[in-house]
């Protein structure tokens, strides 16, 4: 097996959280619902992207692939921001801190909303996300449009 360029970590005993992964100056919001393992992919993909493979201009960490290829001397940072069970809460997080991040220009995501999986009809669910979290977080998201 190849040896990874990056590693990233963060607590290993943490679910469902919202992470700011930072690396030098930049930095990425993340939601996961098992920390270790979203950690785990968002490292492959960069170390995969490193090696030669193609960076998604989609993915949501397509800027921080490229930010780290471009300035190879810096090393990562996970802070976890909120640790929690809810699906709900994790959505309310993320939202609050990518619209914080929209000003910064050290803030790197490739989208400023938070992502909900497609609804599977099978499950009930938003891929991980429960159906009524999704619901209560999308009334919760228009009523602080209304005020906005």
């Amino acid at each position: 097996m190849k040896e990874k360029p990056y590693i990233i970590r963060g607590n290993t005993w943490c679910e469902g959280s919202v992470v700011k992964i930072s690396y030098g100056k930049v930095y990425v919001i993340a939601k996961c619902k098992s920390q270790p393992d979203a950690l785990k992919r968002i490292e492959n993909g960069l170390n995969a992207f490193i090696r030669g493979g193609k960076n998604n201009l989609a993915g949501i960490y397509f800027h921080l692939y490229n930010y780290v290829k471009d300035h190879p001397d810096n090393n990562f940072k996970v802070e976890t921001l909120l640790e929690s069970d809810s699906g709900y809460k994790l959505l309310k997080k993320e939202k609050e801190e990518l619209d914080k991040g929209r000003k910064d220009s050290k803030f790197l995501n490739n989208q400023l909303e938070p992502l909900i999986p497609a609804y599977n009809d099978e499950t009930d669910t938003f891929g991980w996300l429960k159906k009524n979290e999704v619901l209560n977080y999308k009334k919760w998201l228009k009523k602080i449009n209304l005020f906005q």
